[in-house]
């Protein structure tokens, strides 16, 4: 339980939130561009900021990565973008950070914020195992996505062979609703090939797959329970970026939602 009750103690200095956005993933060898917000959530000006972007080694800032900014006023948000083009750039990560300074009735304050994530390259051309592509994002409903073999239990590397309705299959992803696989493509693909089910460690369960790109869905099943034929997926990818893999719990909870994308993969 909480009491909430006015009080006459002074106020406190306006909330502000710096945030740093530059997406998700970095194209290898190619600019990105970063967005910077600085947000006044209190009641009071915020005065005389000062931001600065700082890039990662091998890049550089086209244009200025600095800007004063007179005031912020209450319920308003200052927002820069700033270009980044790479000049020598190496590692498979980019980190990014800002911070910033200024001024309210309550004196000095400091902010910084950060960001960051992979480095990616499309998948080369021919036929790439689901399993041996880069992920992106991975996320599941219990333990990690497991590659080649079944979700198994909560550890990495404890699946079994993918099995659904006794037919073994000798790759591709296991995962647990509600999951989510995310892969860098670029473009350069022509379509996604699976057969998916419920693997066959559990007795019951139900889930759905759905295939998206670029956000938006590109096929999708109905809800599967156990014992259903496994459905085969072709999916056409052109144009696409990125890849989402997506599993649902079918609406019902998760418990025994132990999904396979079979033998799935993608062709460039």
């Amino acid at each position: 339980m909480f009491r909430v009750w006015p009080t006459k103690a002074p106020s406190a200095a306006p909330s502000t939130t710096l945030s740093l956005d530059a997406g998700e993933y970095f194209p290898a060898g190619k600019p990105f561009t970063a967005k910077l917000s600085l947000t006044n959530d209190g009641s009071t000006p915020v005065a005389a900021a000062r931001v600065k972007l700082t890039a990662p080694a091998g890049w550089r800032i086209d244009g200025r990565g600095d800007a004063f900014v007179p005031a912020v006023l209450p319920g308003k948000t200052w927002q820069e973008s700033v270009r980044i083009a790479p000049v020598n750039p190496s590692g498979d990560k980019v980190s990014l950070s800002a911070d910033a300074s200024y001024f309210t009735a309550w004196g000095a304050r400091k902010l910084t914020a950060d960001a960051g994530g992979p480095v990616v390259t499309p998948l080369p051309p021919g036929v790439t195992p689901m399993s041996k592509a880069p992920f992106v994002v991975s996320e599941n409903g219990w333990g990690p996505v497991e590659r080649g073999t079944s979700n198994g239990e909560n550890k990495a590397g404890d699946g079994n062979p993918i099995t659904i309705n006794g037919q073994v299959y000798p790759d591709g992803l296991g995962a647990h609703a509600p999951s989510l696989v995310r892969v860098y493509l670029g473009g350069g693909c022509t379509s996604f090939s699976s057969v998916v089910g419920l693997d066959d460690e559990f007795a019951t369960g139900s889930i759905t797959f759905e295939v998206h790109g670029d956000g938006k869905t590109l096929a999708s099943t109905d809800v599967l329970r156990h014992g259903a034929p496994a459905q085969t997926l072709n999916v056409p990818l052109k144009g696409v970026q990125v890849l989402d893999l997506i599993v649902t719990d079918g609406g019902d909870g998760n418990n025994t939602d132990h999904a396979d994308w079979a033998n799935a993969a993608v062709t460039c």
